[in-house]
C-alpha cells in the first residue's frame, strides 16, 4: 500500500513539474515575440539596400523600398534613394509618381502639389538627417552607425552619377547636392537655368518675406509745441508681429526715460506742483505696407495706433498702500516711412531668417490734457534705429 502511495506521489509531482515546463516556455516565447515595428524596418532597410544595390538584384531592392514606404510612410532615406535611382535609370521627372509612393488616387496635379511642397524639406533634412532622428541616446548605437553607413553610401552613389552624360540641369543639381549637402546650396535655385522647374518655384515661394518679425529698437523722442517743455529724451523698446507679402503688423512698446530739463507744473491731489519728473511710456498697434522691397533693401509707409504716457510726478511714498505718482495720458496716432537694409539671408531645417537693421521716422499726434497745470499741448518727432529678423518657419508636410 505504502508503494502505491509513493508511486502516485511521484507521478503527481512529475506532472507538476511538466506542466509548470510547459508555461515557462509558453511565457518565454511571449514575452521573447517581437513586435516589427519602423524603428526596425528602418534599420533593416538601409542595411538592405546598399547590399541589394551592389549586387544588382533591382527586383528584390524595389520590393524592400516599396514595403518600408507602404508600412512606415515617406522618410528622407527612402525617398533620397528613389530620386537617385530614377536619376541613374534615366527615368526621372519632377512629377514622377514612382518616386513617391503616392497614396492611390493622387492625379497628376496632386503628384505635382505633393512634389513642389515636400521637395525643399527633403533635401534639407537629408544635411543632417542621422543627427535629427538617431543622434539620441534612446536609439541603441547600431543604428546610429548603421545610419552613418547608409549617408557614406548615398553619397557615393551620387558621386558615381555625377558623370552620367545628357542630365537635365534639376538632375545634375540633386546629384550635386547629395554628394555634398548643403543648404547653401538651395542659393543656387534661383538661376535661370530652373526656370520653369518645381523646385525652382518651391524654393522662390519660400523666398517670399513673411512670418514672424521680431526686433529691439532705441531712438530719439523729440516733443514739439508746448509740449518741448518736457524735452527730448532717448528711447528703447521692442517690437513683435509679422509680414504678410507687402503688409506688416506689429505690437511694440517704448520707454522714455531722463528728468525733464525745465520745470513744470501739474495738479495732483488738489495741489499745484512744480516738478521736472518724466518717465514715457509708448504702447502701439502698428502696420505698414511695403512700397519697395528688395534682397537687400525694404521701403514701407507706416501707421499707428497708440497709447502714450507720461509719469510727471514719480511715487515717494514710503507707503505700500499710499500713491503720490501722477500720470498723464494722451492717444497717439501717428504716420511715418520705415527702412530696412538686410543683411543675412539664412535658410536653417524648420526656419529661413531675414535678418536687417531698420530705421523709422514718425509723426506723433498727442493731445495731452493737464488741466490746471502747464500747457503741454503738441505733437512729437520719433526716430527709432532697430536691430531685428522676419522668422518664416518651413512646414514639414511628409510629416503629417
Amino acid at each position: 500500500m505504502k508503494k502505491i502511495a509513493f508511486l502516485l506521489l511521484m507521478i503527481i509531482v512529475c506532472a507538476g513539474n511538466v506542466i509548470a515546463q510547459v508555461k515557462d516556455e509558453h511565457v518565454e516565447e511571449m514575452m521573447t515575440k517581437r513586435v516589427l515595428n519602423c524603428d526596425d524596418i528602418y534599420y533593416n532597410a538601409i542595411t538592405m539596400i546598399p547590399k541589394l544595390y551592389r549586387e544588382g538584384k533591382t527586383d528584390t531592392l524595389q520590393a524592400v523600398l516599396n514595403y518600408w514606404q507602404k508600412n512606415c510612410g515617406l522618410t528622407e532615406p527612402s525617398v533620397v534613394f528613389s530620386i537617385l535611382y530614377a536619376i541613374e535609370k534615366g527615368t526621372f521627372y519632377e512629377e514622377l509618381n514612382n518616386i513617391y509612393q503616392l497614396p492611390d488616387g493622387l492625379n497628376k496635379e496632386a503628384q505635382r502639389a505633393y512634389y513642389e511642397k515636400n521637395i525643399l524639406s527633403y533635401l534639407t533634412d537629408n544635411a543632417s538627417f542621422y543627427n535629427r532622428q538617431y543622434y539620441s541616446a534612446r536609439y541603441k548605437h547600431f543604428y546610429f552607425v548603421a545610419c552613418v553607413e547608409y549617408s557614406n553610401f548615398i553619397r557615393s552613389m551620387a558621386s558615381s552619377i555625377s558623370d552620367k552624360p545628357n542630365l537635365s540641369p534639376v538632375e545634375r543639381f540633386l546629384v550635386a547636392y547629395y554628394t555634398e549637402p548643403s543648404v547653401r546650396k538651395l542659393r543656387d535655385l534661383s538661376d535661370s537655368v530652373y526656370a520653369g522647374t518645381l523646385i525652382q518655384r518651391a524654393y522662390l515661394g519660400e523666398q517670399r518675406f513673411g512670418g514672424t518679425e521680431v526686433s529691439m529698437q532705441m531712438g530719439y523722442w523729440m516733443p514739439q509745441g508746448k509740449l518741448s517743455v518736457i524735452g527730448n529724451h532717448f528711447t528703447w523698446g521692442s517690437t513683435l508681429g509679422g509680414c504678410t507679402s507687402n503688409f506688416l503688423y506689429s505690437f511694440s512698446y517704448d520707454f522714455r526715460f531722463g528728468n525733464a530739463p525745465n520745470y513744470y507744473y501739474v495738479v495732483n491731489n488738489d495741489s499745484l506742483q512744480k516738478t521736472h519728473d518724466h518717465i514715457g511710456y509708448y504702447l502701439g498697434l502698428n502696420f505698414g505696407w511695403v512700397v519697395l522691397r528688395s534682397k537687400t533693401h525694404e521701403v514701407s509707409l507706416l501707421g499707428s495706433m497708440a497709447y502714450d504716457g507720461i509719469e510727471v510726478i514719480a511715487n515717494t511714498s514710503t507707503s505700500n498702500s499710499t500713491d503720490n505718482s501722477k500720470t498723464l495720458s494722451s492717444f497717439n496716432l501717428n504716420t511715418g516711412i520705415g527702412y530696412k537694409v538686410f543683411l543675412t539671408h539664412r535658410r536653417t531645417e524648420n526656419s529661413i531668417r531675414h535678418s536687417f537693421f531698420s530705421l523709422q521716422a514718425k509723426y506723433n499726434f498727442l493731445n495731452y490734457a493737464n488741466h490746471g497745470g502747464t500747457d503741454l499741448t503738441g505733437n512729437s518727432i520719433s526716430i527709432n534705429l532697430g536691430y531685428g529678423a522676419y522668422i518664416k518657419h518651413i512646414h514639414h508636410y511628409y510629416d503629417k
